[in-house]
């Protein structure tokens, strides 16, 4: 038996408890810089599973920036992208762990941040479409005149877009509500929802806990596109302390190399924190990530999901992926 089968069954989402609950770690405001020494304070926020950033949990972020001459702090979980970018933008964090989409939206608003690394991973693994298991809705199609929850400028809205497109069908056809993921677990458990374009571990959450039936995944709509997780920083902090921000970066990769190395420690660490099913802990063994500098490849990538935006009409600004993303083989090395 591999060890993601050795978590037993518990109870519902502790997450959608637990991240809610935390989410306002990050809301205090003030400046990058320690008090006495000036030394720069890298703040970090996470989307995703309280107490589980990579980088903190084997120290390598706060080992590789102080190598840098600077400091790391683990500034608080949020339950998806939006909430994440509001705290970079109000001063609140530094750096932020997210995926494309969001972090594409985001900077056609107020956002004022670079693309710092980028995780490979399945965009089809990302995002689902799903309806309760005795729902009528059986296609695509079938969602039309129905209601879709959806979080802003996030995976989710991402792949309802592209399924519209695909399947050839106007943006106005469905009605988007737009929820966090808390909330759109409450409606679809209510029933105040036709459909709900979960993603991450929401996903199995949704099937093994509220009795929720997978209509189309990202692997059925998104194929050639690329909405990885990405690690962001702001602008103001990459251009004032590049070496800092560089070693951000080499925090998050050793520590997704560690997790690689030693998965089993790390998804007790999951399984204590969160109290997940073994559906879900599948899910996040699928999922470890290593977050790595952009490439001649992902550089690439970038691009054509900026495109795949514009094509959508999702993104109202043209952006070239270059102008977006921190060069880190600029930065000597610390």
């Amino acid at each position: 038996m591999s060890a993601r089968h050795r978590f037993r069954t518990t109870v519902l989402p502790a997450l959608l408890v637990s991240v809610l609950a935390v989410s306002a770690c990050a809301g205090e405001t003030g400046d990058s810089t320690s008090g006495d020494s000036e030394k720069p304070i890298a703040r970090i926020v996470t989307v995703g599973t309280p107490g589980t950033n990579v980088g903190f949990l084997f120290d390598d972020i706060p080992m590789a920036v102080e190598a840098a001459g600077g400091g790391a702090e683990d500034a608080g979980y949020f339950p998806s992208t939006q909430p994440a970018l509001e705290a970079l933008s109000g001063g609140a964090a530094d750096f932020a762990t997210i995926v494309t989409s969001g972090a594409l939206t985001g900077l056609t608003g107020t956002g004022d941040y670079l693309f710092l690394g980028v995780a490979k991973a399945s965009a089809g693994q990302s995002s689902s479409i799903v309806v309760p298991a005795g729902s009528d809705i059986k296609t695509v199609e079938d969602l039309a005149g129905k209601s879709v929850a959806v979080t802003k400028g996030a995976a989710g809205e991402y792949i309802v877009d592209q399924a519209m497109l695909n399947h050839g069908m106007p943006a106005d056809s469905i009605k988007k509500v737009y929820l966090g993921p808390g909330d759109a677990a409450g409606a679809f458990i209510q029933g105040s929802i036709d459909a709900w374009a979960a993603f991450d571990i929401f996903i199995p959450a949704a099937v093994t806990k509220m009795g929720a039936r997978v209509l189309i995944t990202g692997d059925d709509e998104l194929t050639g596109k690329f909405d990885y997780p990405v690690l962001v920083v702001t602008r103001f902090f990459a251009e004032a302390h590049p070496e800092v921000t560089a070693a951000v970066l080499k925090g998050y990769t050793k520590g997704g190399q560690h997790v690689i190395e030693d998965p089993d420690e790390y998804l007790s660490i999951q399984k204590t924190a969160n109290d997940f099913s073994p559906e879900q802990m599948d899910y996040i063994f699928d999922r470890l990530l290593v977050y790595e500098a952009y490439d001649a490849q992902t550089l690439a990538e970038l691009q054509e999901s900026i495109d795949s935006w514009n094509e959508i009409g999702t993104l109202s600004e043209k952006l070239a992926a270059k102008d977006i993303v921190f060069d880190v083989a600029s930065v000597p090395a610390s």
